[in-house]
């Protein structure tokens, strides 16, 4: 994940994350609310100080994830099924939320061999039967994962919805008769 990322529970947890956030000088920072899919709990804050203000007037609700905003960096969803993998680049040239519910466009993405590798990575140290993993990619080159579901959406994706839940079946009932 992005470097200063942090998991907030309570304002002592905002208060120690506005120190780490104001000491490597970022400015803009991401709120992404618990729970809330389809970019409808993602907000851009254009200083930690006005989240923790939000926070203190109860009206960012905790417990959520806090981290430095990435400008034009690349929006990448990879669904992992088993042996399935395809990827796919979101777009969306009015807004900063690239999700396909928030008016986003999707196109097929090729991987690149690091991008994959990490993904793998994820999937093994995670114990993750199958998953859905969102990927920053930034101008310089670096990749950071954003998010990991086991149920994502699939708006965008070439599988075909019955194709999807017959592998997803499929894989948890091969989990199911290893015990």
């Amino acid at each position: 994940m992005l470097p200063q990322t942090s998991i907030i529970y309570d304002r002592h947890q905002l208060l120690e994350a506005t120190n780490l956030f104001h000491s490597k000088k970022t400015n803009q920072v991401i709120v992404k609310q618990d729970r809330k899919n389809a970019g409808i709990g993602i907000f851009l804050y254009n200083s930690i100080e006005d989240v923790y203000n939000q926070s203190a007037g109860n009206t960012l609700l905790y417990p959520f994830v806090v981290q430095p905003f990435l400008q034009n960096s690349i929006d990448i969803r990879v669904i992992m099924l088993g042996d399935y993998q395809e990827a796919y680049r979101r777009d969306n040239p009015n807004s900063f939320r690239k999700n396909l519910h928030c008016g986003g466009h999707a196109q097929p993405y090729t991987l690149p061999l690091k991008a994959q590798n990490i993904c793998s990575e994820v999937m093994t140290r995670g114990r993750f039967p199958y998953g859905h993993l969102d990927l920053m990619l930034a101008e310089d080159g670096a990749i950071f994962l954003a998010e990991i579901s086991l149920r994502g959406g699939i708006r965008g994706a070439s599988i075909s919805t019955a194709e999807y839940k017959t592998r997803v079946k499929k894989i948890e009932e091969t989990l199911l008769a290893q015990f």
